[in-house]
């Protein structure tokens, strides 16, 4: 039963963040066109700083979900505590 859970758990976040990066894609194709179609007066387009910044949260959230980066593993501390007091008492 354990195991179950686990996978709903690994899908829903799997599809959480295809959704993030659906509405992701989809605002800063309108802040591109915006960007294009209003401010015609300044040669630095002010879109590719919003898309730099969200696509960092976007990163983010993709090694959590993938579990790349260590540090934020929840299993991995999870596991740590439990030795942790395996010794202590």
């Amino acid at each position: 039963m354990e195991d179950s859970t686990k996978l709903r758990e690994e899908a829903v976040a799997n599809i959480v963040f295809r959704i993030h990066a659906l509405i992701y894609l989809l605002v800063n194709i309108g802040l591109l066109v915006i960007d294009l179609m209003f401010d015609n007066s300044s040669s630095i387009n002010w879109f590719y700083y919003a898309a730099i910044g969200w696509g960092v949260g976007l990163l983010g959230h993709f090694l959590f979900i993938t579990r790349t980066v260590g540090f934020f593993s929840i299993e991995k501390e999870v596991n740590r505590i439990k030795n942790q007091n395996k010794y202590r008492y």
